[in-house]
């Protein structure tokens, strides 16, 4: 029998082993080193806490010490303590992890606490690392990457709703025929300033396609859908005019929260520790947009809308606060030549 905490306890017995010299730095309070400061150089301090690490759902919960599974547990997100069934609820409120009461679950070894909070059995590697102010620790060190979590998650649970649920499969090949016409139509120079719009094959297959793609296959569904010839492939599967309506509206919420986490500019922070007020628009933005979700494309496999990533986008925005643009704590660049 091996036990399922072993896992995470190697894991973690690795990571400290890679962190040990961070954490001697941290020990120290810092070093010092020289630094060039226009024409001069001086000796400075310099202390280096960790902001953030950067991973995908799966590893972020395993930097946490989190049960893998999805279902059937206690609590479902690594940094606070929501429940599976409570998980895919907008207006609700949460019990965040402190690293402080963590350790001394870890430490105190109970089964019973630990299931609570659905964590393995493990001494944490960034139980001593300097994380600065963050009295969370690593369970708030964790943000939400768009890549997993949007274009390579719920984008693709969407429309695998729309091509797979919505639509009968004679109508999707319509669907597909416009998109090739739509190219052919469309042919443009400055194609490197838009999403692409070159899908030979179609735009229902989704097995292959980048995470760019997925955006860009939403930008055609959008123009599909504002022409006549597309709404009425829509009308000929028998869908009213509400449908139609709610699910354009949808792909444009989609495309706008999509072109703001990754080519705008965002609040300014200043020097009390209210929170800002484009923070709170943002987030009841995120909001509407998740509501719309679950009523337009309400989804029936695997664990519905009841997942991590769709829980954690409620917090988007205070990771934006905390971390700045969400390009700094992307995988995408990791994951480059995959």
């Amino acid at each position: 029998y091996r036990n399922p905490s072993h896992g995470i306890r190697n894991f973690h017995a690795q990571l400290k082993a890679i962190l040990e010299s961070m954490e001697k730095i941290h020990a120290e309070g810092g070093f010092w080193m020289p630094m060039r400061i226009g024409n001069k150089v001086k000796e400075v301090w310099v202390i280096c806490p960790i902001a953030f690490v950067i991973g995908d759902c799966q590893g972020s919960d395993k930097c946490c010490g989190k049960y893998a599974a999805k279902t059937n547990i206690k609590s479902l997100c690594r940094f606070c303590n929501i429940s599976f069934q409570d998980s895919d609820k907008v207006n609700i409120q949460c019990v965040k992890r402190v690293l402080a009461e963590m350790n001394h679950i870890m430490a105190r070894d109970d089964d019973e606490e630990l299931t609570q909070w659905s964590m393995r059995s493990h001494v944490s590697a960034f139980r001593d690392v300097d994380m600065g102010v963050n009295i969370y620790g690593i369970y708030s060190a964790t943000p939400l990457d768009t890549i997993h979590a949007c274009r390579h998650g719920f984008y693709v649970y969407i429309l695998e709703i729309w091509f797979g649920k919505f639509l009968q499969p004679r109508f999707v090949k319509r669907v597909d025929e416009m998109a090739r016409q739509i190219y052919y139509r469309c042919k443009q120079s400055g194609s490197k300033d838009f999403h692409r719009t070159t899908f030979p094959s179609g735009i229902s297959n989704l097995k292959w396609m980048t995470h760019k793609d997925k955006v860009a296959i939403i930008q055609l569904l959008v123009i599909i859908l504002s022409l006549k010839d597309g709404k009425d492939i829509l009308r000929d599967a028998n869908k009213s005019e509400t449908e139609i309506d709610n699910w354009l509206h949808l792909f444009e919420m989609i495309l706008c929260f999509d072109a703001i986490t990754h080519d705008s500019k965002f609040w300014q922070l200043g020097q009390n520790e209210d929170t800002p007020e484009e923070q709170m628009k943002f987030q009841t933005s995120v909001k509407k947009m998740l509501t719309k979700i679950k009523k337009v494309a309400p989804r029936e496999e695997g664990c519905g809308w009841k997942i991590t990533k769709f829980h954690e986008m409620l917090r988007f925005a205070r990771y934006i606060t905390l971390f700045g643009h969400p390009q700094n704590y992307d995988t995408g660049r990791c994951e480059f030549n995959h």
